[in-house]
């Protein structure tokens, strides 16, 4: 078992590890957002799921994503 911050960083070190990774989490705790950030995720969505915010989310990990493989 691990969390998604030991998860995350995993991912980063794998050679192809450049794939979105958003968060999505109930905790909406101060701070958290910026840990998930500063663990190598592309986003961090809270609880209840904005489907709006979700997108823009998802579009804004693709182009992070697209333009790291150029």
């Amino acid at each position: 078992e691990m969390d998604g911050f030991t998860a995350c960083r995993r991912i980063r070190a794998l050679p192809n590890g450049g794939l979105p990774i958003i968060a999505l989490t109930a905790n909406a705790l101060a701070g958290e957002r910026e840990r998930c950030l500063a663990a190598g995720m592309d986003g961090y969505l809270t609880k209840p799921l904005d489907l709006d915010r979700l997108r823009t989310v998802i579009e804004r990990g693709l182009e992070r994503s697209s333009m790291m493989r150029v």
